[in-house]
């Protein structure tokens, strides 16, 4: 129909070169990808606090969202400040993690390039660091239930 009036239909479907971008399927991965660790050394350490806490996770119909229940370990206020001591680094390597990933996403879709991946990933450490937030607020109540615990049975 197209070609009686002159009028190439390939042409007219055709992209520039430089405007294609490859979709990757499930489980294919780009051969000239590089690999970026999304999680430094110092969060998978023998040390680190999801070793010595416990995370049950449920989901909460009411509010649309999972609901988190940590089981700490701590016993006192010098494990609590060195639970809370080894949490700050660990969210502030999380954090420099996130905000590198951030800013190579963005060079890497201004190159209209696939970015889906780190997108994932970098999805997958936000919502860890949201869970970290969570734990620190747990841990503040559970310290302080400790201490009035041990103030009552001193008084």
């Amino acid at each position: 129909m197209f070609a009686y009036h002159g009028f190439r239909v390939l042409q007219f479907f055709r992209r520039q070169a430089d405007h294609y971008r490859h979709r990757l399927g499930a489980g294919e991965i780009k051969p000239d990808q590089t690999h970026h660790p999304a999680v430094s050394t110092i969060m998978t350490q023998e040390t680190n606090i999801h070793t010595q806490t416990i995370i049950n996770k449920s989901w909460n119909v009411a509010k649309g969202s999972f609901d988190y229940l940590f089981s700490f370990t701590f016993q006192g206020r010098d494990q609590y400040l060195a639970f809370r001591q080894q949490w700050k680094a660990n969210y502030a390597v999380l954090s420099r993690t996130i905000r590198s990933q951030k800013a190579e996403i963005k060079a890497i879709s201004r190159k209209l390039e696939y970015a889906g991946l780190l997108q994932s990933k970098s999805h997958e450490l936000r919502h860890e660091a949201t869970r970290q937030l969570l734990m620190r607020k747990a841990a503040k109540e559970e310290s302080h239930r400790q201490y009035l615990a041990a103030k009552q049975t001193i008084s």
